[in-house]
């Protein structure tokens, strides 16, 4: 699955009731009371709660955000509570909401239960600290801190990512509506199932590395990205960058 249909998949059953709700004293109720997470959602600013608000209508297609924290609706959605939180993060960073997308991605991160929403929390975090690097030295050193968390937790995101892809398969194919040579088809790809996304934390700390010089801890993480056997979406990989950052290396020891 990409992962802009792991951070956006949702799936909402929502009901509005036409009498008063059974706890008086209830605030809020839909996705948000499903989620466990009426006390962060009342932490927000009024106007924040709107843009998640609308982020959220627009995502299901005009849907009522009455849905989202009415206590008159029932709701449950298939994402996480840390999956949810993520996915409105990256609406609010592609509006330059970064104060708001910042508390949605450390709820996600105190929320998290699995290494798969862990993973997508940190891409955000990263994207997120590093378009602020300009504001203050927090920032780059945040992203830094992200990086390595991610990193290091890669074998276990990736075990679990695989595991969740042939589950689906395999759900996929125990769909009544496949007949035995469709099923058939589809656990064979559950049986072959790889590993081919772009992990940016890998790129994204070279960067960071080669722009303070710290060339040889940047070659490090291109050799251990080439070990798990990553790509970095340039054209020479990172062999490429490995060959550039040897030659700058280079370079500060003769005196050039």
């Amino acid at each position: 699955m990409e992962e802009e249909e792991k951070i956006g998949a949702i799936l909402v059953l929502g009901r509005l009731f036409g009498k008063k709700p059974k706890d008086p004293k209830k605030k809020y109720g839909g996705i948000i009371a499903f989620l466990k997470l009426e006390k962060f959602w009342e932490s927000l600013l009024p106007e924040e709660r709107e843009f998640i608000k609308e982020c959220y209508a627009s995502s299901l297609g005009g849907l009522n955000s009455k849905h989202l924290d009415n206590p008159k609706v029932e709701a449950s959605t298939t994402q996480s509570d840390s999956g949810f939180l993520s996915n409105y993060a990256v609406w609010a960073i592609s509006k330059k909401k970064y104060e708001l997308a910042d508390k949605l991605l450390e709820e996600a991160l105190r929320t998290n239960k699995n290494q798969v929403d862990l993973h997508f929390t940190y891409n955000s975090l990263i994207d997120l600290c590093y378009k602020r690097r300009n504001e203050g030295p927090e920032w780059i050193e945040r992203c830094i801190k992200y990086c390595m968390e991610d990193i290091i937790k890669f074998p276990e995101f990736k075990e679990e990512y695989l595991k969740e892809e042939k589950d689906r398969f395999i759900k996929q194919a125990n769909n009544p509506l496949y007949n035995k040579s469709e099923r058939k088809r589809i656990l064979k790809k559950a049986e072959s199932v790889t590993f081919n996304l772009f992990v940016p934390s890998f790129q994204r700390l070279v960067i960071i590395y080669e722009n303070q010089g710290r060339y040889k801890e940047a070659i490090e993480i291109c050799n251990l990205a080439l070990s798990y056997g990553l790509i970095d979406k340039t054209k020479n990989g990172f062999k490429g960058r490995i060959e550039k950052l040897k030659k700058k290396a280079s370079k500060i020891k003769s005196g050039e």
